[in-house]
This record gives structure tokens, sequence and C-alpha cells, in this order.
């Protein structure tokens, strides 16, 4: 399984490696920092399953990040997920404005709900 983890926080990246290591997820996580950089890095990426974005970034939304993703995606579309610090209403109308398939979860990330999405 390809796992690919977009968030600016490197303490919130790492607990979330580490919560996915206690949902008995064994896979190496690819982590980005900066969504312009992972959008050109994974652009070509066929083989991607799951992608969890953090919705709070200073260079852009994790909802314009799944906005440009979707715009370009040629391969199959993999587990979207929005992170977020609050889950609410309008952010998931938003979303699933976006893509209909997209999953918010709360952070810090728990390992029950992402045993329910993940592949």
């Amino acid at each position: 399984m390809n796992i690919f983890l977009i968030d600016d926080s490197e303490i919130d990246s790492f607990i979330s490696c580490k919560l996915m290591e206690a949902a008995g997820i064994d896979t190496p996580v690819q982590i980005f920092s900066n969504p312009v950089d992972a959008l050109e890095q994974i652009k070509n990426e066929q083989d991607i399953d799951v992608l969890l974005v953090d919705n709070q970034m200073p260079v852009m939304s994790g909802l314009e990040f799944f906005g440009k993703y979707i715009e370009k995606a040629t391969a199959k579309m993999p587990v979207l997920v929005l992170l977020t610090a609050t889950y609410n209403r309008e952010l998931a109308a938003m979303a699933k404005g976006i893509h209909p398939n997209i999953h918010l979860l709360e952070k810090p990330l728990n390992a029950d709900k992402l045993k329910l999405i993940l592949p």
C-alpha cells in the first residue's frame, strides 16, 4: 500500500505515522511538508492508495490541494482523507463538492477510524 501524507507540521506528521503503526499499518508513509512540492512530486504517481492531507497549511489548504490533485489525476483515485483540527458540516460540504469520496478525520488521527477507511 502506498500512503502519502501532506502536512506542514512535522509533529503532526510524526504523530499520524505513529498512530498508523498502532493501527497495524506497517507500510512506509511518504511525507511532504509543502503541498506545492507534493503536487509536483505525485502528479505522475500511478500507485497512490491513500492520500492524507492537512486542511490548514500556509501555502494552500487541503481543499485546494485536493481540487488541484483531482483536476490532474489520471490514475485510479486513492482514498482521499482531509485532516482537520475540528470537524464541521460546512467543511464536510465543501469537501464533498470537490469529490464525493473525501473523508474528513479530526486530528490527531484515530486508529479505529483509520481502519474503517483504509483499503
